[in-house]
């Protein structure tokens, strides 16, 4: 370890061990001593043009503070969308996205090249690259079974787990097109608006196509049975017609549509 590196670590420790002393007496983690006592610990800015920082802050503060007030703010922003478009005598299409152990697919080697696009400095892709590697598991079942190296996933249960996935998952939205994504930790909610049934299954069949391109590139994968459509529209926009089907296909596999579904756990 070289005495930069071994001194920035140090410096880490210090500040995380002050953090976890003021976090105590609080259910919550504060989003600014996280920020503090890592980010800048590392010397870590975002220089790159492809961070997302709104979005990251607010996917980052449900996924770590496990705070329902964060996840009443995507209720609402999805919400007030749907009820704009219905204003505007617009249909609204959704997609709900379900990823496959989320958390346990992020690829590390995907994952390095992902921040070093959003700027980070060699030192940090040098600490993240050591955080990531030489980690193995093993699994009791009657027996043991040998020691295998970890070679995907973001640690589990720790501070930087959600930031990390919240990094690699930072450029979907941007890659879906004609939609808008609400997203909550790995809930991901994707909306598009039309005004026919034909114009939502051209959108959401763009976007399920922009959906599956994504997931290849980055390793991920989607659960097709978890995965749905939903119609959403004013009791006037539809009432001379029969036809509300969505018909979107992912992966090879028809999405069932839905007539009510729990997002974001809310």
């Amino acid at each position: 370890m070289d005495t930069a590196f071994g001194k920035s670590l140090k410096k880490y420790e210090e500040n995380m061990d002050l953090y976890l002393k003021t976090i105590k007496r609080s259910n919550y983690k504060d989003m600014s001593i996280i920020y503090v006592a890592y980010l800048d610990s590392i010397g870590w800015n975002f220089d790159g043009p492809a961070l997302d920082m709104e979005l990251l802050y607010v996917l980052y503060a449900g996924t770590v503070k496990f705070d329902p007030c964060i996840c009443t703010e995507a209720v609402t922003h999805l919400t007030d969308k749907i009820l704009t478009n219905i204003d505007n005598k617009k249909l609204n299409g959704l997609l709900l996205v379900d990823f496959k152990k989320a958390f346990d697919l992020v690829d590390h080697e995907i994952l390095i090249l992902k921040l070093r696009m959003f700027g980070c400095s060699p030192l940090v892709l040098k600490w993240f690259t050591s955080y990531l590697s030489d980690r193995y598991q093993r699994t009791y079942f009657k027996n043991t079974s040998d020691m295998r190296p970890v070679k995907i996933g973001v640690p589990q249960g720790s501070i930087l787990g959600p930031l990390l996935f919240i990094l690699f998952i930072n450029d979907l939205p941007s890659q879906l097109s004609h939609s808008e994504s609400t997203m909550f930790a790995d809930d991901t909610t994707v909306l598009t608006e039309g005004s026919s049934i034909h114009d939502l299954n051209v959108k959401l069949k763009l976007v399920a196509q922009d959906l599956s391109t994504w997931t290849q590139q980055n390793r991920m994968v989607t659960n097709t049975l978890k995965t749905k459509t939903m119609l959403i529209h004013s009791p006037q926009q539809l009432k001379n017609t029969s036809d509300r089907s969505l018909s979107v296909t992912l992966n090879g596999n028809i999405l069932a549509q839905v007539k009510q579904a729990k997002v974001f756990n809310a």
